[in-house]
């Protein structure tokens, strides 16, 4: 192979150190190896790469396929036949839906009057006095020999003492007296043991008092609902309603133009009542706690032993049930 020598030192060209030209040389030829190595480095690289590029896709285009056939060709699991069980054909067909238009806060007397009565309450024909905070009071009934239908012994122009009572489309109807008041007494005294029961609607939205007069032995007590406080209890002789302990929340707020069932179980052991089936007040009593309505002059019923219904604040309210219910004895009708 053909030489190079170095014009400068004679030698071979890069063989010496000492020679400027020749240590160019060198450092030319190092470069270009080194230039070389990082070269085949990188080829060597470039194809390590790329075969386990390949390998690796055609491991991942595998388990794709292998999931693409396990998605198109589920397991299903076996399913044991249910029974066909054929409706009635009155299940199929389809029910016209009713629309219910809201009540209306006030509503004059005659549009409560003429609103459907709840179906009348139903009476076990039963001496025992359990206690029932759940009694279904709202399922229907028919008249048995112990319940007695007040409002059919109700002569207005007889009865009333205070305000102005009339019946109208079937509902007794009570107005107020130029000081708000309102008391009716019920031409009848209850037995030992009894319900009072009553379904009324207010029909302003006067705050004020409903009551009903109830009396066990001869000895008058209230039941009392405030439609202004929302609250109902009794009144005893520590302290009248509804600063006592025989006062509590009302289930729901008395809202006029609704129609509301109030019951007042009167028991010898104890006074129980409810508001649309829900138990308001459970009072254990021996009756000696009651107090009697106060003003006596106002609100006292003018005979011993009766019952009746009262309110103030200037409430007007229809009734449509007024009922006893008879439990242990039998009551008696005054006319």
């Amino acid at each position: 192979m053909k030489k190079d020598f170095c014009t400068r030192c004679g030698r071979s060209l890069g063989e010496t150190v000492d020679c400027i030209k020749c240590r160019r040389v060198r450092r030319q030829r190092s470069t270009k190896w080194l230039s070389l190595g990082v070269l085949v480095v990188v080829v060597v690289g470039a194809g390590l790469w790329r075969v386990f590029d390949i390998g690796h896709s055609t491991q991942s285009i595998k388990t794709v396929d292998q999931y693409a056939v396990a998605i198109s060709n589920p397991v299903v699991p076996a399913q044991t036949a249910t029974p066909i069980i054929e409706q009635p054909a009155s299940v199929h067909q389809p029910t016209a839906q009713t629309t219910v238009e809201p009540t209306a806060i006030q509503q004059p007397a005659e549009q409560i009057a003429k609103t459907p009565m709840i179906a009348e309450i139903p009476v076990p024909a039963t001496s025992s006095t359990p206690r029932r905070a759940n009694a279904q009071l709202f399922a229907p009934s028919v008249d048995g020999e112990n319940v007695i239908r007040l409002m059919q012994l109700v002569d207005p122009s007889k009865d009333a003492i205070h305000g102005t009572w009339h019946f109208q489309n079937g509902a007794l109807i009570a107005e107020p007296d130029e000081k708000g008041r309102l008391l009716l007494e019920l031409p009848y005294r209850p037995p030992h043991e009894y319900d009072f029961r009553i379904i009324f609607a207010r029909i302003n939205n006067n705050p004020g008092v409903i009551a009903q007069q109830c009396t066990f032995a001869g000895n008058p007590f209230s039941w009392c609902m405030s439609t202004k406080r929302q609250l109902g209890g009794f009144d005893l002789n520590s302290g009248l309603f509804p600063n006592n302990r025989a006062t509590g929340p009302l289930p729901s707020p008395l809202t006029p133009g609704q129609k509301y069932i109030s019951v007042v179980k009167v028991r010898a052991d104890h006074a129980d009542s409810y508001l649309n089936d829900s138990l308001v007040r459970d009072w254990q009593t021996d009756y000696s706690d009651m107090a009697p309505p106060a003003p006596k002059e106002v609100w006292a019923l003018p005979n011993r032993g009766t019952i009746g219904l009262a309110a103030n604040g200037g409430e007007s309210i229809a009734f449509y049930l007024i009922q006893v219910v008879e439990i242990a004895g039998r009551g008696t009708a005054l006319r």
